[in-house]
């Protein structure tokens, strides 16, 4: 899926390339929300990069888009990693 949506000739992307980068997101990044400038910066990624990887976790269900900002900027939360503890030890 990842070369089909890249569209042109670049490095070959193993399917190890995608399980570490969906990997390093889930654990470091996915602490709340994130914006595509953040994946740019931190991971030396292009924008298209970090797009086509918020893409496919949106397309698994691993991510949700938050567009209600008046900066307009998108948030990308994954609710598939962050739970709320309550006191009584269920998480919601």
């Amino acid at each position: 899926m990842v070369h089909q949506r890249r569209k042109s000739d670049r490095e070959a992307v193993s399917e190890d390339d995608c399980l570490c980068a969906i990997s390093w997101l889930k654990l470091n990044m996915a602490q709340g929300f994130v914006i595509v400038d953040d994946v740019e910066r931190r991971l030396s990624w292009t924008t298209g990069c970090a797009i086509d990887a918020f893409d496919t976790l949106l397309d698994e269900g691993l991510a949700m888009i938050d567009d209600g900002h008046k900066d307009g900027i998108r948030r990308y939360w994954f609710p598939c990693v962050s739970s709320i503890s309550t006191p009584g030890g269920a998480d919601t």
